[in-house]
């Protein structure tokens, strides 16, 4: 790696991370090419953004891999003994990143990998001449400063300050806990707290007998959600009646209609609640109401309850969005709030309408009920709201843009659409992890159709709305 910066053509950082989050999978590529002899132009791939980079910050990248770091050091990483020990130990996030950066020269190629969810990305797998692992921090430090403010992982591998931080906070819970003191020798034995109480029955009792007045401090029992939602119809009346909330909440803030409401939904549990009058239009404690929780986990039996309790189809919920926006992926969610009278011309905070949530998250799981959803969005809002539509045609062909971008980015990191590994599961016959794979699918995979495709599909409903709307 004696590589001099003159020497440098291209660097290519392809970045991919996976875990639990709607989409389930993010991805970006940053292309930096030799602008001048002295700088660097990027590309953001995804957002088709353009910057320039000087050569002294890919010079330190070069530098920083000459480095010998086989282990993690604790002055470099600027940590004391016991953290950085901690830390490599075992603690990790429960994500899983991936990161493949290719450095082209001349006559020589050095690519860096790491899929490490440690502080940093640590450590770097650097495949030259030979093969090397690196816990050097400048690495990643240098790789985070020729990313745009928005790149994926780039605060990742600039700063582990509130890993680190994180980190600090359970070692001392685990102290404060193992130095927690055992109760003290001096409380009451159990003879002993018997022997009070009996002592004060004794003293009640004996004022009860020589015509003393006692005061009895009544209490009404408290209800959580949960427990609200298995009582009966009269018990739920008679709480109501004494000015008892009904829609009392959890810490999460969800209702017991909402409680009831999730899958399996309960529908006599969700039905007593509503003839006792509880709140159909609640929010929770993120703006969410029952509706919109229905309508965006696709659960269609659900939404049609919660409509037929009389909640607002048009109510706004956090950033503005509303039940048919949450829902609009969904053929049959769609159909029923249109039908309820739900609004597809609202827009959120962000000028998104319902259409334009349609199309996001791209995914080959139930592609034919988005599709058939998206047409029935474009027909109810094309001849009221073009400008609308024409705002959703734009999206949908960056969207079409993106989808073939991380495409090739998931081969470039060997690995495949959902719609690639489905396929290639079909032709293995009796493999029975193909067979489980399948299984878990098969009841929400409505059409065959690749991503790409998918994308292009959405692309031709919207222009053939417009179309429509002007012949």
């Amino acid at each position: 790696m004696n590589e001099s910066l003159n020497e440098l053509r291209t660097i290519t950082i392809h970045a991919l991370w996976r875990g639990f989050a709607s989409p389930p999978t993010t991805s970006n590529r940053l292309l930096i090419s030799r602008d001048s002899q002295k700088g660097f132009v990027a590309q953001d791939e995804i957002n088709e953004e353009y910057f320039t980079i000087s050569g002294a910050i890919v010079q330190d990248l070069l530098e920083s891999l000459l480095v010998d770091c086989e282990e993690p050091d604790a002055k470099m990483l600027g940590r004391s003994d016991e953290e950085v020990q901690w830390h490599f130990g075992g603690c990790t996030t429960d994500d899983y990143p991936q990161v493949r950066v290719e450095i082209c020269f001349e006559n020589e190629q050095i690519v860096l990998e790491t899929t490490s969810n440690h502080v940093h990305l640590l450590p770097w797998t650097i495949h030259a001449a030979d093969e090397v692992e690196s816990f050097n921090p400048a690495i990643s430090k240098s790789l985070a400063l020729m990313m745009p403010s928005k790149f994926l992982f780039r605060e990742r591998l600039l700063t582990g300050e509130n890993m680190w931080e994180a980190e600090s906070e359970m070692r001392a819970a685990i102290r404060r806990q193992n130095e927690e003191e055992t109760p003290s020798a001096g409380e009451l034995s159990y003879e002993e707290s018997r022997a009070k109480v009996d002592d004060l029955l004794q003293d009640l009792l004996d004022k009860m007998s020589n015509g003393e007045e006692v005061e009895f401090q009544g209490s009404s029992r408290e209800y959580t959600a949960n427990q609200l939602r298995r009582l009966s119809l009269d018990e739920l009346n008679q709480l109501r009646a004494d000015g008892f909330d009904l829609s009392t909440s959890d810490e999460t803030g969800q209702t017991a209609l909402m409680l009831s409401a999730f899958p399996p939904f309960h529908v006599e549990q969700f039905e007593k609640l509503v003839a006792a009058g509880a709140d159909v239009n609640a929010k929770r404690t993120d703006g969410l109401t029952g509706l919109m929780l229905a309508a965006a986990g696709h659960m269609v039996d659900g939404v049609a309850h919660w409509i037929a309790a009389g909640a607002d189809v048009n109510l706004r919920g956090p950033d503005g969005c509303t039940a048919l926006m949450l829902g609009a992926r969904c053929r049959p969610i769609v159909a029923a709030l249109l039908d309820a009278g739900a609004e597809a011309g609202l827009v959120d905070s962000d000028g998104d309408s319902a259409i334009d949530y349609a199309i996001q998250d791209i995914s080959i799981l139930r592609a034919k009920s988005r599709l058939d959803a998206l047409e029935l969005l474009i027909q109810r809002v094309s001849s009221k709201h073009p400008e609308m539509v024409e705002h959703s045609l734009e999206n949908a062909r960056k969207m079409a843009r993106k989808v073939r971008v991380e495409t090739s980015i998931l081969y470039s990191l060997n690995r495949q659409p959902m719609s690639k590994n489905v396929a290639d599961a079909r032709m293995k016959v009796g493999d029975r992890p193909s067979e489980h794979y399948l299984k878990d699918l098969a009841d929400c995979i409505d059409l065959e159709i690749t991503e790409i495709e998918l994308a292009d599909r959405i692309v031709a409903i919207i222009e053939n709305g417009l179309e429509t709307k002007n012949e």
